[in-house]
């Protein structure tokens, strides 16, 4: 299964300059918010006891200090003020170890003296991956030769689409022309009606827009945007807008004089123009030293000595990747193993003989805390509240205890009932502990299995025994032989004896309808396999319920400066899950041209035991429960 993955520099190495925050109006503080979700340390808010904004703030923000005064022995270096910079009387100008101050208003003529200079720059919130029209100046104050030539970095565009809401219903209206492509400007259908692919005026926001509404017979309406889809024009966080109340959020926004985007992509160039100075000693400079360092050696003549040794090595292996691997293929320790780093230096060959030795210690303390985790668990799951001392009497006579009348035969209905409960239990967790016991730090070598235990309470049957199907009719008999391909049947083989006898994925049983496969090239030397569920009629049999999968549009809201985004390939994803016992009889698989020697009474069929691709319910099975 394909995924998209995405993390930031400054999320990995968070900078750990200590910032300041200095409110100079009642415009809102977007600077908290900009500079929160980087993951710089605030050292103090400075705003007005009076501020509109504080009471707000100390509820949302409690772990922030707030002030009422700068401390002039502060140790700040950098200053982000809201609205205009203060006078060149200001205590800020002469506090010890700020280097720099920024503005999001028209500073004052009075401001601070040498050797403190002004540089300007204005940033289009639409090319740094905002989606209004409009342009933002900020200022920006140093007392040094650095900041002076900042490059704010820009990033994908987007449009008004991304931030509406179909839930929200509106007048009708006819489904507009198809746009594909995304439009650098305000686009308009009419006066007053603008369209969703283009930016957001900023000149008026009572325009209506023609929106997708899933209460409209045509799918569309229009309407204006709401407070909320206003507040995510200004790039606030998904969290931020939904637990915004709507008349906070339209208060919010009048009140907010520049977007996050601009401001994060503001603090990106300072960040990077920082890194680059090694006195800076904050988390992320001795990273970006290191990228520097290696950077030398490949092209400096200082850098020869490790160019020989190391690099010829890392390039092999480097080159040799492809983006379509064999499913045998070797996996790339090098590649993990140059990650790591001993204070900037390559690792030697005995470094690498000690990482692969932590590998198997932590591999064992991962399996131990499996088991552990389950007898832990266990302890705490009662099916049946067992009462011993009304089952048992003492006997004076004999000095002995005694089973009562019922009481024998009440025992023994409790352990079945407790047994009963309990078996499946046991085996799905037996299952479990022996393919983790059986995993190397690399792979699951042979399969794997949810641990049902640590999965929610309501959760745990459904993902210890599978979802029950929903069928809405009976599937017709299909039973047609399964097709061999003599070029390809050697590899078929290897696939299907992996999921079969070594990951048990496929079992004996009984079955009443057959499922097809065929395998692509994969590679040049692999194929992959493909299951289709579709060509037996059980796909229209049945039913999966619908479940929300985020669309590029939406994955872009979330998306800040410095984030780096990989596509993940997840293995074996569906077939990690397993299938309900009402659904296994439907999905059998014909081994017969396959495996001829172990084929009997004519046939060889075995059946599925996990959510296969190409089944209709398994996207539901394996990924909205997971959701949900």
């Amino acid at each position: 299964m394909d995924g998209v993955y995405h993390t930031s520099f400054d999320s990995v190495h968070s900078p750990v300059v200590p910032v300041g925050i200095l409110c100079m109006d009642n415009t809102f503080p977007s600077w908290i918010v900009a500079l929160d979700q980087q993951r710089y340390r605030i050292a103090w808010v400075c705003i007005s006891v009076s501020s509109r904004w504080r009471n707000w703030l100390h509820i949302n923000y409690p772990s922030l200090p707030f002030v009422t005064s700068i401390p002039t022995s502060s140790s700040i270096l950098w200053l982000f003020c809201v609205g205009r910079p203060p006078g060149k009387t200001h205590c800020c100008w002469t506090l010890p170890a700020c280097v720099l101050v920024v503005a999001t208003n028209t500073p004052n003529r009075s401001r601070g003296a040498a050797p403190w200079s002004l540089c300007t720059y204005t940033l289009a919130h639409r090319k740094v991956g905002g989606v209004t029209d409009g342009s933002f100046r900020l200022y920006v104050f140093t007392n040094t030769n650095r900041y002076t030539q900042l490059k704010p970095p820009s990033f994908p565009q987007r449009n008004v689409a991304s931030v509406v809401d179909s839930l929200v219903s509106g007048p009708e209206h006819d489904p507009p022309p198809i746009v594909k492509d995304l439009i650098p400007y305000v686009y308009r259908y009419e006066t007053n009606l603008l369209s969703l692919n283009g930016l957001f005026p900023l000149s008026t926001i009572r325009h209506r827009f023609l929106v997708p509404s899933v209460f409209a017979s045509t799918g569309w309406c229009s309407r204006r945007l709401t407070s909320s889809e206003l507040l995510a024009t200004f790039d606030f966080p998904v969290h931020f807008v939904k637990t915004t109340p709507a008349p906070l959020a339209g208060q919010i926004f009048k009140a907010s004089s520049i977007p996050i985007k601009c401001l994060q992509a503001l603090l990106t160039a300072i960040h990077k123009d920082s890194v680059t100075n090694t006195t800076l000693g904050y988390g992320g400079g001795t990273f970006s030293a290191s990228l520097g360092a290696q950077d030398k050696c490949s092209h400096g003549n200082g850098g020869a000595k490790n160019e020989t040794k190391e690099q010829p090595v890392a390039s092999l292996v480097y080159d040799s990747l492809k983006a379509t691997k064999a499913d045998n293929a070797a996996v790339p320790e090098l590649i993990w193993s140059e990650r790591i780093r001993c204070r900037g230096k390559e690792l030697t060959s005995t470094q690498r003989q000690l990482l692969s030795g932590f590998r198997e210690l932590g591999l064992r303390r991962w399996k131990r805390n499996v088991c552990s985790s389950f007898w832990i668990w266990l302890r705490g799951f009662v099916s049946v509240k067992r009462i011993y001392h009304r089952w048992i009497v003492w006997n004076s006579n004999l000095g002995k205890y005694q089973w009562t009348k019922t009481g024998k035969s009440s025992y023994v209905q409790s352990h079945q009932r407790v047994s009963k409960a309990a078996q499946k239990n046991w085996n799905a967790a037996i299952e479990c502990i022996h393919r983790a016991s059986n995993a190397s730090w690399w792979e699951w070598d042979q399969g794997s299995r949810p641990f049902f235990w640590r999965w929610n309470k309501d959760y745990i049957g459904n993902i210890r025994d599978g979802i029950p199907p929903w069928i809405k009719s009976t599937p017709e008999k299909w039973v047609r032989p399964q097709n061999c391909d003599p070029k390809t049947q050697h590899l078929v083989r290897e696939k299907l004896v992996t999921a079969w006898k070594k990951r048990n994925y496929i079992e004996d049983g009984y079955v009443k309808n057959l499922t097809r496969f065929f395998a692509v090239p994969k590679g040049d030397q692999d194929i992959r396999m493909v299951y289709d569920a579709s060509a037996s009629g059980l796909n229209d049999c049945l039913w999966a319920p619908w479940f929300l999968m985020p669309t590029i549009k939406t994955h872009l809201r979330t998306v800040n400066p410095d984030y780096f985004m990989a596509d993940i390939d997840i293995g074996e994803m569906f077939l990690n899950f397993i299938m309900h016992d009402s659904l296994r009889s439907w999905c059998g698989v014909d081994f017969t041209q396959y495996f001829p020697e172990h084929t009997k009474d004519k046939v060889n069929w075995k059946r599925w035991a996990r959510n296969c691709m190409g089944l209709k319910s398994s996207p539901y099975n394996c990924v909205g429960v997971c959701d949900g």
